[in-house]
């Protein structure tokens, strides 16, 4: 029989179990939550000095999650080099050797961090403190440069007075070493007085040889970036960053006058300069950011002979700005933010000489003719890059500059209002993302002190920069229509640029560094507005109610990065007239995925003609205009003309160029845009450079002489070619935008550009001091001698995407041959010849297949292809000369033959047959062509021929 208590205590625990059955089975449905993860190490001290072997100093490691809180964590460490610096499991550091550095990897999980140790010998007579010992740093002159010189005062505790005229520097990391100018007591603190001096009067033998891994850097961020953003470290040198929902970041509008050229002004964490000359008020309402540094490294080697800085690896960036202007502007307006800086692990005595960090940020920047309110702009761009550039100094320096866009998938789009008729607007907005390396003294790097006074400099060692740029001119369809001269296009470019920074001496001076500024650039096109190959009627004239058949064949709309763009093609009749158009709707058609051409079937509403009148009273009512994905704005592809009916034999229409006023025209070259230059006579009877586009033939004027002509055109309109001076002499020229610039010689005094690729690269010929011309390739500014086969002269004639140039040189025994140079290391190659003592290179295209004149072993000059080591005769029409001086992507040659009656006659050579051009057009239409100068990846083929008694250039277009 069970007692009262046991009856109660069988109740209880039964009460107890019912309790802590659901309690324990809940808990073994929810696990644990995870421990934290640690996505940043920090170590003290972050570098190391040590003087001789044996020395010793213990690191303190503390982890952190991605709230920024401490926790606990099991640290490992690793030495680069244990004969110079060896670690303890325990992060104690003894030096090995008495010269020399290494790298000491403190990791946490996935998560790490670097320390740089340094082994070497201090000048005779010198103090050695720890940061430990460190109190304050004072400047004395906060309105200083930081610069060789530079006062600055140090308070110590637990140190023995240093000797006056002796140097005083930490080793550890806080920025600290000088020559001792004046010594204080104040009770148990010794003040110092500092002066900067450069590093070889701190350390009489040093040696760091280091590459340190900059995801295991802990970036500081800027005080103004924490309040506006959403900071998110994700570990191992990856961060995002986000606007707060409660920022959005604006101007106060500027009055009219109040604004001044480039007056900085902040917007938020931005750091902005403007020069409109207007009321400015821009907002913007969303900044997004992703940087990942995990592949990024810094080089470092310092002696005192040699001293290497080089950023190498993949930084990858994400950003997004949608910046908005409330009124309209004209000018420009740049902004950039800082998001971080990485401080480099290296010892105190190299920080208190040129402290190094890496600052990281992006911006955006809008300019131009906005004469719209409201007008915003998403700049959103992803990038991968590869990198390997800084300084090298041995003990002359230079600037690495290998810089390489790995992806790039830009974002960029102008959302507008709608553009008044007459209103014009010429616009370039874009982002961009940056990534520098600077020195100077940065206060916040000793927050383990108190800092105060302190002069903080920023000197900029250089810069590399990537971004994307949508430029372009914007206007309703009628202001296109009534403007000859003005239509709506766009163009999408990336660029990568290396450059020495500001300041650039002033941050050398105390690093021995001797180095001029330098600056290069790289364009990449990624994308630009269609442009019509052929826009043709089927017939010209038309009664009401019959069907006219309008076709529109564009150029090169797919894009490797953007895809293809377009979405709409329309064609209108303007019923008014070009000063007061009217435009009626014919019909629309929608794109299909990489739909180039287009037919837009018309029933006609009145009588009429396609093309009006003749000769200068020519009139043409029907106008095409192209919608694309980029842009709200429709784009006009020009005027329609009549076209000719294709058979067996006719396969090409025939347009004439027309000339500049004058008697005559030559064509040299067509790009993938069906953009045309060449020379013509103008009414004066000068010979002129000119642009054909849109039926239209525009003189691009002199470099101050009388006479020029055009012999190149990239994709981005970049024309090159050669004009007369107001000294009478003949110079290369590169004319874009309107403005046409001599690129001057070799020192001589001629040269001429021929050919221009999209990136910029030009070749041609130029005199050197001797007077001999030489090939030259042309980029960023500069003009390189490509030299020759081991003869006296050289010219370039065609260079290709990938910057390889061919031409024509002498050898040694003074006879002429073709050449094909490839790059600096493997210089020109000797193409040979058919057999005879001479050839000349024209045309490259970018496959490296070749194109010229050979003579043959019986004296003939033929045209020759050469390909893969091997030159190929073209043979002739029948006559006894040939020469190419074309060749497009798929290996179609052009060029001129002599035919049987020994006259010449431009031909096309294609699947090993040459066929005379004057076979494939109208024979009825009066032309006679004698010369094909180039042929475009679209089978365009330009040149010149005789024409109504008259040397005309003309344009081909295949019959599709």
């Amino acid at each position: 029989m069970k007692t009262y208590i046991q009856t109660l205590f069988i109740r209880s625990c039964r009460y107890w179990l019912a309790l802590a059955l659901p309690i324990l089975l809940l808990s073994c449905g929810q696990p644990s939550p995870p421990p934290p993860q640690a996505v940043r190490v920090e170590v003290t001290p972050g570098g190391l000095l040590l003087t001789r072997a044996g020395e010793s100093q213990t690191l303190r490691a503390r982890a952190y999650d991605a709230q920024g809180r401490e926790i606990k964590a099991a640290f490992t460490y690793s030495s680069s080099n244990p004969a110079i610096a060896s670690v303890t499991p325990e992060g104690r550091i003894t030096a090995q050797a008495d010269l020399g550095s290494a790298r000491v990897v403190v990791q946490a999980g996935q998560t790490r961090a670097e320390v740089g140790v340094m082994v070497a010998q201090p000048v005779v007579g010198a103090t050695l403190v720890s940061d430990s010992q460190v109190v304050l740093i004072e400047g004395t002159d906060p309105n200083a440069p930081f610069e060789v010189g530079y006062r600055y005062i140090v308070t110590l505790e637990g140190v023995s007075p240093p000797a006056v005229g002796s140097v005083l520097m930490s080793q550890g990391s806080l920025p600290v070493a000088g020559r001792v100018l004046e010594v204080r007591q104040n009770g148990n603190q010794t003040l110092v007085t500092l002066e900067l001096v450069s590093i070889d009067q701190l350390l009489s033998r040093y040696r760091l040889q280091e590459t340190f891994d900059l995801r295991g850097v802990s970036p500081h961020i800027p005080q103004d970036v924490e309040e506006n953003f959403e900071i998110t470290p994700e570990g191992g040198g990856r961060y995002s960053l986000s606007l707060k929902p409660d920022k959005s970041l604006s101007t106060t509008a500027l009055g009219p006058g109040a604004v001044r050229p480039m007056v900085d002004f902040n917007l938020g964490p931005l750091k902005c300069s403007t020069d409109a000359g207007s009321a400015l008020n821009v907002s913007v309402n969303k900044v997004d950011v992703k940087i990942d540094l995990s592949s990024l490294g810094f080089e470092l080697l310092w002696t005192d002979q040699t001293k290497r800085l080089l950023l190498v690896g993949k930084p990858k960036v994400q950003f997004t700005f949608e910046p908005r202007l409330s009124a309209a502007i004209a000018g420009k307006v740049s902004c950039k933010m800082q998001f971080f800086e990485i401080p480099l692990p290296v010892p105190g005595v190299l920080f208190a000489v040129a402290k190094l960090y890496n600052p990281v940020g992006a911006g955006f920047e809008l300019e131009g003719q906005i004469p719209v309110a409201n007008a915003s702009f998403k700049a959103s761009t992803e990038l991968l890059l590869s990198l390997r550039t800084g300084l090298e100094c041995n003990p002359d320096c230079s600037v690495p500059h290998e810089i390489t866009q790995e992806q790039v998938k830009p974002d960029l789009k102008w959302t507008l209002p709608e553009v008044p008729s007459g209103v014009k607007l010429e616009a370039r907005a874009g982002g961009f993302a940056y990534l520098s390396l600077n020195t100077g003294l940065r206060a916040w790097m000793t927050k383990a002190i108190q800092v105060v006074g302190i002069r903080v400099s920023d000197y900029e060692f250089f810069i590399a920069k990537a971004g994307v740029n949508l430029e372009g001119q914007l206007a309703s369809e009628e202001t296109q229509v009534k403007d000859a001269n003005f239509a709506a296009r766009y163009g999408l470019k990336a660029e990568l640029s290396i450059g020495t920074g500001k300041d650039l001496q002033k941050a050398l001076e105390a690093l021995k560094l001797p180095i001029t500024a330098v600056s290069f650039k790289f364009p990449f096109e990624l994308a630009s507005s269609p442009r019509a190959i052929s826009l043709i009627a089927d017939r010209n004239s038309f009664r009401a109610g019959d069907t006219v058949r309008f076709r529109v064949n564009l150029g090169d709309t797919q894009f490797p990065v953007l895809g293809y763009q377009v979405e709409a093609v329309r064609v209108y009749h303007n019923t008014g007239t070009p000063e007061n158009p009217v435009l009626v709707l014919a019909n629309q058609a929608t794109a299909s995925p990489g739909q180039t051409e287009f037919e837009l079937p018309w029933v006609a509403t009145v009588d009429g003609q396609v093309v009006e009148g003749s000769g200068n009273s020519t009139r043409r009512p029907f106008v095409a205009f192209v919608k694309t994905r980029l842009l709200d704005t429709r784009l006009e592809l020009g005027n329609v003309g009549v076209g000719c009916a294709g058979s067996a034999n006719v396969q090409y229409c025939i347009t004439d160029l027309g000339t500049l006023g004058g008697s005559y025209s030559i064509a040299w070259e067509i790009n993938e845009n069906g953009q045309v230059v060449g020379e013509s006579r103008n009414t004066g009877g000068q010979v002129r450079a000119f642009l054909w586009q849109d039926n239209q033939m525009t003189d691009l004027g002199t470099l101050g002489g009388s006479s020029s002509e055009a012999y190149g055109i990239n994709e981005n309109g970049q024309i090159v070619g050669s004009s007369s001076t107001d000294s009478g002499q003949d110079h290369a020229f590169l004319w874009q935008n309107g403005q046409m610039t001599n690129l001057g010689t070799l020192g001589g005094s001629f040269s001429l550009a021929r050919k221009i690729n999209n990136n910029g690269q030009i070749t041609g010929w130029a005199a050197n001091v001797s007077g001999q011309a030489r090939a030259f390739r042309w980029q960023n500014g500069q003009m390189t001698n490509l030299g020759t086969l081991g003869g006296s002269l050289s010219a370039g004639y065609a260079i290709n995407q990938s910057g390889q140039v061919a031409g024509e040189s002498h050898t040694p025994g003074g006879e002429f041959r073709g050449f094909l140079w490839q790059n600096e290391q493997s210089g020109m190659i000797n193409l040979g010849t058919l057999g005879g003592n001479r050839s000349e290179a024209y045309a490259l295209n970018n496959l490296g297949q070749v194109v010229g004149i050979s003579i043959l072993a019986n004296g003939q000059t033929h045209a020759f292809l050469w390909q893969n080591g091997q030159m190929t005769d073209l043979g002739t029409l029948g006559g006894r000369t040939s020469t190419a001086w074309g060749i497009n992507d798929q290996g179609v040659v052009v060029g001129s033959s002599e035919n049987a009656s020994n006259t010449n006659r431009a031909f096309i050579w294609r699947n090993g047959q040459m066929s005379d051009l004057n076979s494939l057009i109208d024979s009825t239409q009066g032309w006679v062509l004698t010369e094909a100068s180039d042929i475009n990846n679209q089978g365009q083929i330009v040149g010149y021929g005789r024409f109504n008694g008259q040397t005309r250039a003309f344009l081909l277009t295949p019959i599709r």
